[in-house]
């Protein structure tokens, strides 16, 4: 009785790796890439603060990849904040 031995296929590994390679590079490059990034900061009605305050009570900066900002960290740090301590 003859044994049958089959090739193992690479082929389709590789592909998976090749698909999982260019998958991260593209995720990165729009993580990263100047266009994806927070330019300004506008907020309507600030009397009292200034935009280094508001970055700084919201712990962000410009140039930060906006996809991994979080804006709900954000608006509560903002919103719990005791503004009256930051009044010039």
């Amino acid at each position: 009785m003859a044994v049958i031995r089959r090739r193992r296929n690479f082929g389709c590994f590789f592909k998976g790796l090749t698909f999982l390679v260019v998958s991260a590079a593209v995720i990165a490059f729009f993580v990263y890439v100047p266009f994806f990034t927070l330019s300004e900061i506008k907020l309507d009605g600030a009397k009292y603060l200034t935009q280094e305050d508001i970055m700084k009570i919201a712990d962000i900066y410009i140039g930060e990849p906006l996809f991994k900002l979080e804006t709900d960290v954000v608006q509560s740090r903002l919103c719990e904040d005791d503004c009256r301590a930051h009044w010039k």
